[in-house]
């Protein structure tokens, strides 16, 4: 896995500055499985992904699905374990699984334009 940092292109707002990409099989298969919380500055990025579950998790998450150029195609809040078989967009290429409260605090829309990197 990677790490890099997730940027709101559009108002240079740092969303997450650990981002965790799961781009195999067994990354995206786990995902958050199992941890215990996440860390409040980080996101895990699920490539090749565009629908989630909450199963085996312990604790709820927001979820940004993108396209393949990261244009927000649709935003989950408050995603809690246990509840919810999330389905992105045919549209969505991916999915960035974040702290609770981040889509929120940073005013994340459809329709943004995201940028990882350093």
């Amino acid at each position: 896995m990677s790490t890099l940092k997730l940027y709101l292109q559009e108002k240079n707002i740092l969303i997450a500055n650990k981002v965790t990409i799961a781009d195999n099989f067994i990354n995206r298969a786990l995902g958050l499985m199992g941890k215990k919380s996440m860390d409040p500055s980080s996101a895990l990025w699920i490539k090749s992904c565009s629908h989630i579950h909450t199963f085996f998790m312990n604790f709820a998450i927001d979820l940004i699905f993108v396209d393949k150029n990261l244009v927000v195609k649709k935003v989950c809040l408050n995603a809690q374990p246990w509840k919810h078989f999330f389905t992105g967009s045919w549209r969505a290429d991916s999915v960035f699984e974040l702290p609770e409260g981040s889509i929120i605090a940073a005013n994340i829309k459809e329709g943004d334009q995201l940028y990882v990197g350093a």
